[in-house]
Formats: C-alpha cells, structure tokens, sequence
C-alpha cells in the first residue's frame, strides 16, 4: 500500500496542463464556443473538463476568464511544439512513468494503482497528461534555455531575499556564569529573591570569570529581560545580574552585537543557483506565453 500521496510528475518546472475531455448531456445543450485560438474553437464543455481535471490534482481555478487563458496557453504551446518538431514518444513516455514510480518508490503497476485511487485519473489520461508536462519542458529547453543567465549577483541578491535560509540570524558575544546567592556575597554583591543590591567591582568580575570563555549566543534564545538589556542599555564589559531559580543567578558580562551575515556562497552555490535558475526560468517563460499570445489570433467570446 502506498501511504504518501503520489508525486505524479518528475523533475517538472511548471504546473502540468490537464487532459480535454468533451462533457455532454443527453437532450440537453451545453456547448458553446468561448474563445477561437488560431482557428481552433474552444467549446464550453473544454473549459469544464479542464477545471474538472485541475480540481482532481488539487488546483482549483473559480475564474472563468483565467481558466480560459489557461486553455489557450495548452493550444498555443501544442501549436508552437508543432512547428518546432518537439514530440513525446511512447517510450519516452514509458520512461518517465518509470522514473516517477522509482522516485516513490513504487513499482509501475503500483503508480498506475496510486494515481487512479488518488486523482481519479485513467492511464490513458495520466499518459497525455505526463505528455504535455513534457511538451513545456521541451518547450523550455529549445526556446527559453538560453535565454536565462545567472551571475554571482543573482545568487547574492537571492540570499539576502531569503535570510532564513541562507543567513546566520544576529547574535550576542558574552560571557556568562550561573552561580549562588552565596558565590555573589562573597563578591560583595547581596542578593533577595528577585534583586541583587550591589555592583560586581572589577577585581571581582575578574575573578568570577577568570578562564571563562565568551560564547556566542543567537540573539532569539535569549530571554526577553536579557534582549532589552543588550538592546537597550548594555555596552562593552557591562555585568548585570539575572535571576536564575531559587538561590541562582546569571552573570553576564557583555561584550558586543553580531548582526546577521550570509553564509559563505561557496558553501551554498549549488542549491542557490538551482533555486535561482528555476526561479528565471519561470519568469522568462510566462513572458514567453504572453509574447506569444499577443502575436497570436485570439478571439475571446462572452465567458460561460
């Protein structure tokens, strides 16, 4: 039994575009034409099967007017295949069903088994759908491919977009030692419940963090009272005194801010250049559907 939901495309850039299917009722009419796209109708019943088809891989498109666009993005890039001599073969077909039951983990026959039980989708439409995701692809590489070029800006601007991920978030360099009600009156420090009274002399803030080393904390594990300390007022060897428990302290000695910093590019290239790169394909490719629409012949009709 497969428990995870199929990943029914492999190594694909861009949404897949659905299979038709031409929808009628007996006795009743329900086509219309909606839109001709270089001479090709676009009937009601075209708009239906593709929003059904979507809603079966999760995606739901409520406009009618951006489910149309959709359908007239499928036929362009068919037509535009056409001309450039791009098609799917069987077997090539046959290797990417198994290429994508190998990624799940799966035999052929159980991704044939997962992907009707989970979409609702027939082989034969889950062919010509892994057909047409590889038609964009191939689109892609023969048309867009080349148009995109990366540099070592690129990668930089995208990883300060993205500080989480590729960044070191700010920090607090201090020292710091959690000692007794006990251990700070011998310092001359006399400590209650909640306050101490008393300020650690040189001499002695010497001694209590004599072989202490200073430590590098991220600037979000401290607590609140210690952040607007740092914030707000520490400077340099400042020493302030915090409760710790019953009896316990914490003695921080400050020492300075560490703001956020990317990490080194060399350590990250590989999957900042992959991200980048999918990121300018996909750009360079929407405005390649839109030049192609706006060279095309379109007539749009009232929508459904």
């Amino acid at each position: 039994m497969v428990k995870n939901r199929i990943l029914i495309a492999a190594g694909l850039l861009f949404a897949a575009s659905p299979v038709d299917a031409q929808v009628t009722r007996p006795g009743e009419l329900v086509d219309r034409i909606v839109a001709v796209v270089q001479g090709e109708p676009v009937l009601a019943s075209d708009l239906d099967a593709l929003s059904a088809t979507l809603a079966r891989q999760g995606e739901e498109i409520a406009d009618p007017s951006e489910l149309l666009e959709r359908k007239i993005e499928d036929i362009l890039i068919a037509t535009q295949a056409q001309k450039l001599g791009i098609r799917t073969t069987d077997r090539e077909l046959d290797e990417r069903m198994s290429l994508i039951a190998e990624q799940n983990g799966i035999s052929r026959d159980e991704l044939v088994d997962a992907v009707a039980n989970e979409y609702g989708i027939s082989i034969a439409e889950y062919r010509e759908l892994l057909r047409e995701q590889m038609l964009r692809q191939q689109i892609i590489q023969a048309e867009i491919e080349s148009l995109v070029n990366l540099d070592r800006a690129d990668l930089l601007a995208f990883m300060k977009s993205n500080p989480a991920e590729f960044g070191t978030p700010p920090s607090v360099r201090m020292r710091v030692r959690n000692v007794s009600s006990a251990d700070l009156r011998e310092s001359g420090v006399v400590c209650e419940p909640s306050k101490c009274d008393g300020e650690l002399s040189g001499e002695a803030a010497a001694e209590l963090f004599q072989g202490q080393p200073a430590i590098e904390v991220s600037w979000a594990d401290l607590e609140q009272v210690i952040q607007e300390w740092v914030g707000t007022m520490a400077k340099p060897e400042d020493i302030r005194i915090f409760p710790a428990g019953v009896g316990n302290w914490l003695v921080i000695e400050f020492q300075e801010n560490i703001p956020g910093r990317l990490r080194p590019l060399a350590e990250v290239e590989e999957q900042v250049r992959a991200r980048v790169h999918r990121q300018k394909l996909e750009i360079a490719f929407r405005q390649w559907l839109t030049d192609l629409k706006s060279a095309a012949w379109i007539e749009r009709y009232e929508q459904p």
